[in-house]
């Protein structure tokens, strides 16, 4: 019911970013393109395809030899302008995910910047790197890039996804169509070659760019850590966009908890807010709602201090790719798109 009442808004959003992009295909707005080497890494949605996986993955195992820049957003932070993230940054300067990216990748330079543009500029006048990776940039159309990878989820594809605020696409979908390489993130790993050809096929209607496919990788615990954590009590917190992957693999090692999803506490704190606002209930309400919507307060939470387990879902690795003659698969090498990138970008 609530999403056929969205569905208006829906509609009237995929025509303002359709007319924005076509725009820009016609030359009213000006994109440019920079001498370096510049590769943007982007989904159609509001997160939770694993961009910040695949950046590390891209760093690690393709461009290793290549004198790198990531360059961000900085999506979170309450600074502006360009910053570089130092190892003394914290994320209310930089962002949580640029500086996850810099502590995981032996400090790698990376910079914040919320025109591309600019940042751009900036390091190439600083660093003169020769590759520059463009993180969650594909809607960022001022800059040209010399390649785009795009991101879509196993389980919820772009091609099967509603306009905001019905759906979670931010972009229309036939600017997949600018992709030089779509990635299907977030796979079962188990899955089959005619799945796969599925998938790839309902893309062609988009994007004629290759297609693979890839999974999540969580690091394997220990005997004794395992033991220890299943006989406690656990909470899970996260503040990613889709915590499914992680839950799944917490479910498979058998381990009990209790979920927080953070990004659904801020909004459920927003809403009340607004509720305090109109109505002007006093700050009381809030604690008040936050201990019986979740059953976490400090006189009666389950969790002591020396039984909080918090997991996050910053651990994982993206298993690697490889292209198929007939269809692109799971595999435990991936020289062929690493090779192709290596060779053209």
């Amino acid at each position: 019911m609530l999403k056929l009442a969205l569905s208006p808004f829906s509609w009237l959003y995929s025509i303002v970013v359709y007319l924005r992009n076509k725009a820009f295909d016609l030359g009213w707005f000006s994109s440019k393109r920079f001498s370096v080497s510049t590769l943007v890494v982007g989904n159609l949605s509001f997160g939770g395809t694993g961009k910040t996986p695949m950046i590390l993955w891209l760093i690690k195992e393709v461009f290793n030899a290549k004198k790198v820049v990531v360059l961000s957003r900085g999506y979170g932070r309450k600074s502006v302008g360009f910053k570089w993230v130092k190892s003394e940054s914290i994320p209310e300067e930089v962002g949580d995910e640029p500086l996850q990216i810099f502590n995981s990748s032996s400090q790698l330079p990376v910079a914040v910047c919320e025109d591309r543009r600019l940042g751009i500029e900036r390091i190439v006048s600083d660093l003169s790197p020769e590759i520059i990776l463009l993180d969650d940039a594909f809607q960022h159309r001022k800059v040209s890039a010399k390649a785009n990878i795009l991101l879509t989820t196993y389980l919820n594809p772009f091609f099967n996804d509603c306009y905001f605020p019905k759906g979670k696409l931010r972009d229309h979908k036939t600017q997949a169509n600018r992709a030089d390489i779509i990635v299907v993130t977030k796979c079962p790993v188990d899955l089959t070659k005619e799945e796969a050809k599925v998938i790839k096929n309902r893309i062609s209607k988009w994007s004629s760019a290759s297609v693979f496919f890839a999974t999540l990788q969580y690091p394997t615990l220990g005997v004794e850590v395992l033991d220890s954590i299943r006989s406690t009590k656990n909470l899970l917190i996260t503040g990613i966009a889709d915590a499914t992957p992680l839950e799944s693999y917490l479910f498979e090692l058998d381990i009990p908890f209790d979920h927080l999803d953070a990004l659904l506490l801020g909004a459920m704190v927003f809403v009340l807010f607004l509720l305090i606002r109109k109505f002007r209930l006093d700050s009381l309400a809030l604690l008040v709602f936050l201990s019986f919507g979740f059953h976490y307060s400090a006189d009666s939470s389950p969790y002591p201090d020396n039984e909080l387990v918090v997991f996050h879902d910053y651990q994982k690795t993206l298993i690697g790719i490889k292209e198929n003659k007939d269809v692109t698969y799971l595999h435990d090498t991936s020289q062929s798109v690493k090779q192709r990138l290596i060779d053209n970008y």
